[in-house]
């Protein structure tokens, strides 16, 4: 029995949800958060804790809110394994599953759905929008990361055009000008949460 979810089956259906779901996938923000995580271990009370958060929600442009909810999900996930019956999760891929014994019970194995049904709603809350979703995604995100950078629309659309924009790999043939890719990018951009 295959209980591997597709892609689809996950994804966010707003720009904004679509930001954040690239972002939980960010390795230089799981690796944010894993440092964060680990400094909240060893010094729980630290005032310079909450400064930390603000920084990394600054930095992704979600809210401290989404910080919480990604935490909450790992500990979530980390803290309710079963050895016949796991719950994996794979960001990077954008993979969820159950993996199970041959001796697993029904019981077992829905005790995990409800923790992953948990986990996605918190992560990925699906909300219904008359608005049309962005075509291109990772293109958005790749924008986004090299605006945080510092680099200008023209340096940005110098790098798509040659296929040297950093973190994606997509097709760049559907903007032809550094206007339309301004545009397309501020048409969808996420909105800092703490304006």
């Amino acid at each position: 029995m295959d209980t591997t979810r597709k892609p689809a089956d996950l994804s966010p259906k707003t720009a904004s949800d679509l930001h954040r779901y690239s972002v939980f996938a960010d390795e230089e923000f799981i690796s944010d958060i894993a440092s964060l995580t680990a400094f909240e271990r060893t010094s729980p009370a630290d005032d310079r804790i909450p400064g930390i958060r603000a920084a990394i929600s600054d930095r992704f442009w979600i809210s401290v809110a989404d910080i919480k909810k990604y935490q909450l999900s790992q500990v979530i996930y980390l803290e309710h394994q079963t050895s016949s019956a796991t719950l994996d999760m794979n960001l990077q891929e954008k993979a969820f599953s159950i993996v199970f014994s041959p001796h697993t019970t029904r019981a077992e194995l829905l005790e995990q759905w409800l923790k992953f049904e948990v986990i996605r709603e918190s992560l990925f809350p699906v909300r219904p929008t008359k608005r049309k979703p962005p075509e291109n995604p990772k293109l958005l995100y790749a924008v986004f990361k090299e605006r945080q950078r510092g680099h200008t629309f023209a340096e940005i659309f110098e790098r798509y055009q040659t296929g040297k924009l950093q973190d994606y790999t997509g097709s760049t043939v559907q903007h032809s000008s550094e206007d339309s890719l301004e545009a397309y990018y501020h048409k969808f951009a996420p909105s800092d949460p703490n304006a």
